[in-house]
């Protein structure tokens, strides 16, 4: 009797097999553009893989800017540089060209501390706009001290409760029928809430409502037609290193 299996997750009659990684394209590193891109792409097909920084420099001729996004977002790991060593060595890199022998000095970096989870998060951001982690995870202790709850545990109330949540604005909406009311939606590394700000609220919080990248927001729990909404209250910021969100489009 044939197997069964999930798509992308293994046989049925075994426990679900968790994603393991995610590609991404050259075309969302920092300074990695289509000209980049092809030489990259072309060395790898006439010579084969890379194998140290400095054959990836002489055989691609990148610059700086090139060198420190590739570096910044962990692609030069493979061949042996991580993050603050690629981004020590990409000007020395960058003076390797097709034109000249593959040797430069001070590709070589000092001994330099492993970036932190944290330090790796920003990098990935800076460097691709992409991390699998999410920013409100390295404060969530200090957050769960002040009593703030995750989104999931916002989601998972079943009364109407003033309460403090904290994450990161990924929208900010004002549609024309909405009488001035605004709509945020607030996303931690547990999911994302529907935030409603009455004209009065945005008003008295109008620059850190429209400006800061993460909020603390105080406000009531209510449950609607099977969707859970946060009526604010009151708000402050909260510094995170965090991209920027889509507002009012």
């Amino acid at each position: 009797m044939g197997r069964y299996w999930r798509r992308g997750s293994g046989p049925v009659d075994e426990p679900v097999r968790p994603a393991v990684a995610v590609r991404l394209g050259l075309r969302y590193v920092r300074h990695i553009g289509p000209a980049e891109i092809a030489r990259i792409e072309t060395a790898r097909q006439i010579g084969g893989v890379f194998v140290s920084p400095e054959d990836l420099a002489w055989r691609t001729g990148l610059g700086v800017a090139a060198l420190e996004g590739l570096a910044a977002s962990g692609a030069l790991s493979s061949l042996g540089l991580e993050r603050r060593e690629g981004l020590w060595a990409a000007g020395a890199l960058a003076e390797i060209d097709p034109s000249r022998l593959p040797l430069s000095p001070g590709v070589s970096a000092p001994q330099l501390p492993t970036m932190e989870d944290e330090e790796a998060h920003r990098a990935d951001l800076w460097g691709t706009g992409i991390s699998t982690r999410h920013p409100i995870e390295f404060i969530r202790a200090e957050m769960t001290e002040r009593g703030c709850l995750t989104v999931q545990a916002v989601l998972d109330l079943r009364r109407p409760s003033l309460i403090e949540v904290a994450g990161v604005v990924t929208h900010r909406q004002r549609p024309d029928t909405s009488s001035g009311v605004i709509f945020f939606n607030l996303e931690d590394e547990t999911g994302q809430l529907n935030v409603i700000v009455l004209p009065a609220v945005w008003e008295r919080y109008r620059t850190v409502a429209r400006r800061a990248s993460a909020l603390v927001i105080e406000g009531r729990v209510e449950h609607r037609h099977g969707v859970t909404n946060l009526v604010a209250r009151r708000m402050e910021p909260l510094g995170v290193y965090s991209v920027k969100s889509r507002d009012f489009r």
